[in-house]
Order: structure tokens, then C-alpha cells, then sequence
């Protein structure tokens, strides 16, 4: 059987640490290649795009923003009636004919 090579630890480090690097500099670089194709009217130089887009929320008006998470209650309170459950807390109770159907439709008889 063959034997599996050796990893050099300072080796494979490294190579992560170059894979991370590209990955974190892939955005800019194509961003300066070929972001101007598709910028859409947006100006490249980061100076000027911060001043385009203030401009274009100014021109905006009223426009409402959905509120951030955290402003309102996440849920409403739980409203059983609404959806004919019971509470965690009620008990379930089952009549005998109720109990005795399940148990035929799986195939098993009362105990």
C-alpha cells in the first residue's frame, strides 16, 4: 500500500494564507478591470461615488425604510383560538371512539 505523502505545516500555511489573500483582492481587481462596463451611471472613483449616491438619497424624499430588527416585537403573542390549538399548557384530552379510530387507521388494537 502506498504510503500518503508528508504535509508540511509551514507549507500548507502558507498557501492558505496566499489563498486568502487572492480571494480578499479578487472583488478590486475586477472591479478595476471591468467595473466601469457595469457601474450603471454610478462614477468609479470612490470619492465621487460617495457624493452620487448622498445625492441620490437626497432626491429620494420620504422614502420610508423598513425598521431594523430589534425596533418592534418579533412575534405576536400566540392566539390559539384563532387557529383551534390548544395551549403547552392545556391538556389534550381524546374521547374513547377518537382513541380506539387512531389505533385501527395503525393497525394495532387497544391495550
Amino acid at each position: 500500500m502506498a504510503e500518503a505523502p508528508k504535509k508540511n505545516p509551514m507549507a500548507e500555511a502558507a498557501n492558505h494564507t496566499a489563498r486568502c489573500r487572492t480571494e480578499e483582492e479578487a472583488p478590486h481587481k475586477w472591479n478595476e478591470a471591468w467595473g466601469q462596463l457595469f457601474s450603471g451611471g454610478i462614477p468609479h472613483d470612490y470619492g465621487e461615488r460617495v457624493a452620487f449616491l448622498k445625492a441620490e438619497l437626497e432626491n429620494c424624499g420620504d422614502a420610508k425604510l423598513f425598521p431594523k430588527y430589534g425596533v418592534g416585537p418579533a412575534f405576536r403573542e400566540p392566539d390559539f383560538g384563532r387557529y383551534n390549538k390548544k395551549g403547552f399548557s392545556e391538556k389534550i384530552t381524546f374521547t374513547e371512539e377518537e382513541l380506539d379510530e387512531v389505533d385501527r387507521q395503525m393497525g394495532r388494537g387497544r391495550k
